[in-house]
């Protein structure tokens, strides 16, 4: 899976309101930090990587990488190797964490959601504070996931096309059909947004 995901970046690349309280980025060294921010009254945290050599002198891209069902913002960046391309590409990684035991993403793609927690306002103003207090190139912010974070990453492709240049997604639908044939789906995009995705019958991963 991460070659899939490395081969999602390497696509990236080439593409070059609910409430929320948040302090500034304390740590602008590179290197990894846990971050917290409040969205509606909820304390979220997700994993930041400031590649080497990152000195506020030039914008560089910001690229969020999404966990699967029951993962977390570590597993992913120990899985995907983001950060080590990150350090070479120079380039910001977000690793988000959803919510509940285990950790889901609110998809709205099911009519029995496994979340309900804000997870756009969350993505939303995670990016606002990162292009508030790092320098971001604004255009060069990129999405990708794997599993249930793909399907997140569809649904943030859709209701926040104006923010991202591109989006990257492996394993992941971009809607459900249920047993009586209602289709759940995400939303259609204000625009056109570049796409790169990765799955099949063969896929063995599932829904999730």
């Amino acid at each position: 899976m991460s070659r899939r995901f490395r081969s999602c970046l390497l696509v990236l690349s080439l593409c070059s309101m609910s409430t929320a309280h948040a302090t500034t980025v304390q740590n602008r060294t590179p290197g990894d930090s846990v971050q917290t921010i409040t969205v509606g009254g909820v304390n979220r945290t997700y994993r930041l990587h400031i590649p080497t050599g990152y000195d506020d002198s030039t914008p560089v891209p910001l690229v969020f990488v999404l966990h699967g069902a029951g993962g977390s913002g570590k597993s992913m960046q120990n899985l995907t190797g983001f950060s080590t391309k990150a350090d070479a590409e120079k380039f910001i990684v977000v690793y988000p964490n959803g919510t509940g035991t285990p950790q889901m993403w609110a998809t709205g793609m099911s009519p029995h959601p496994y979340s309900t927690a804000d997870d756009v306002g969350f993505i939303r103003a995670v990016l606002n504070k990162l292009e508030q207090d790092l320098k971001i190139d604004h255009k060069r912010v990129f999405c990708c996931g794997f599993s249930m974070g793909a399907m997140m990453t569809y649904r943030l492709g859709a209701e926040m096309t104006d923010r991202f240049a591109a989006i990257g997604v492996a394993s992941g639908t971009i809607g459900t059909k249920q047993p009586d044939g209602t289709v759940y789906e995400i939303q259609n995009p204000a625009h056109g947004l570049p796409l790169i995705a990765f799955h099949g019958k063969q896929d063995q991963t599932g829904r999730l």
